[in-house]
C-alpha cells in the first residue's frame, strides 16, 4: 500500500539515522499516517501523497512527499528520500512532481513548498517570480482545528531546526 511504501522510505533516510524520520517516533508516525488515511472526511483539507518509484528496481518507492491541500494551495510538508538514490538529486524530482500534478489541478492556485530565503531559489525552476508570504492563522475548537495547529506547531518546528542547522 502507499502508507507501507511511506514507511519503507521512512525508514531508509538520512533523517531516520537522526531519529527524526516520520517512523523514527511512534507519535509522529501516527500522526502523519492520520494525515493519509483515506477512510478520514477531508472536506476542509485534502491529504496528498506523490510517491517516487525506481524503475529500474520494478517500480519501488524510493522516495515520498506529502501534501495537504486547503483553499486553493497545495503544502508540501514533508519529504522523505531513500539514501540509495541521493546521488541523482531525487528531491527535485519530488518537488517537480508536486508542481505537475498542483498545475494539473484546477482547484489549486498557490504551492508552498515550504522553502524560505535563499533556501527557495530553486522554486524560479517553475515560475518566473516567487512571494514571500506571511501568515497568521487560526485553528477551530475541534478535531480539525487540532490537527491542523499541530500540523503547524510540526512545521514550525521543523523549520527552526532547519534554520539552525538542525535536521533538514
Amino acid at each position: 500500500s502507499c502508507l507501507d511504501a511511506v514507511k519503507k522510505v521512512s525508514s531508509s533516510t538520512w533523517k531516520f539515522k537522526e531519529g527524526t524520520a516520520i517512523v523514527s517516533n511512534p507519535t509522529t508516525e501516527t500522526f502523519f499516517m492520520s494525515l493519509l488515511d483515506p477512510t478520514l472526511p477531508t472536506s476542509l483539507v485534502k491529504p496528498q501523497l506523490v510517491l517516487m518509484r525506481d524503475t529500474h528496481t520494478n517500480d519501488e518507492s524510493v522516495g515520498f512527499m506529502i501534501c495537504l491541500s486547503f483553499n486553493g494551495r497545495l503544502y508540501a510538508i514533508k519529504m522523505g528520500l531513500d539514501e540509495r538514490v541521493m546521488e541523482i538529486s531525487p528531491g527535485m524530482g519530488a518537488l517537480n512532481a508536486v508542481v505537475e500534478h498542483a498545475c494539473g489541478d484546477p482547484n489549486l492556485s498557490q504551492i508552498d513548498l515550504d522553502a524560505r530565503g535563499p533556501h527557495g531559489d530553486y522554486k524560479l525552476r517553475w515560475s518566473s517570480r516567487t512571494d514571500t508570504l506571511e501568515t497568521v492563522l487560526g485553528f477551530a475548537p475541534n478535531a480539525m482545528g487540532r490537527t491542523a495547529h499541530g500540523l503547524w506547531k510540526l512545521k514550525t518546528k521543523l523549520k527552526s531546526s532547519r534554520d539552525a542547522g538542525g535536521a533538514h
